[in-house]
């Protein structure tokens, strides 16, 4: 039997929540830069055109920067976990960055959207 089953589980589960989440801006940066190059398609008038595409590639780089940095934090809580002994785990304000960025992400994407459709 697993000493401490139960939090070692629960570790497991937010470092696959924090892949689920790099994943997830990772596609959506793949959407980003699809849905741009659908614009250069329809209209060429639009001075929005490639905006979209740099957000896009910024969101796939957050999600697989988000990756290393999971498997770090991972590795740090079962490492406290096996020695019992409570310890400081850095980054604890990557909560904030990550926060932050989706929002500058995502006003970013309604700027775009807004230029556009007043264009």
């Amino acid at each position: 039997m697993i000493e401490r089953y139960a939090d070692h589980a629960a570790n497991e589960r937010t470092f696959l929540a924090w892949v689920r989440t790099a994943f997830g801006l990772a596609a959506f940066g793949c959407v980003l830069a699809k849905f741009d190059l659908v614009l250069r398609l329809v209209t060429a008038r639009h001075a929005v055109a490639g905006s979209t595409s740099w957000i896009g590639v910024a969101a796939v780089c957050v999600g697989v920067a988000l990756l290393p940095v999971a498997w770090w934090r991972f590795r740090a809580v079962r490492a406290e976990l096996v020695d019992a002994k409570p310890r400081e785990i850095a980054l604890r304000g990557l909560e904030g960055w990550t926060t932050a960025t989706l929002v500058v992400i995502g006003t970013a994407v309604v700027a775009t959207l807004i230029r556009m459709t007043a264009a």
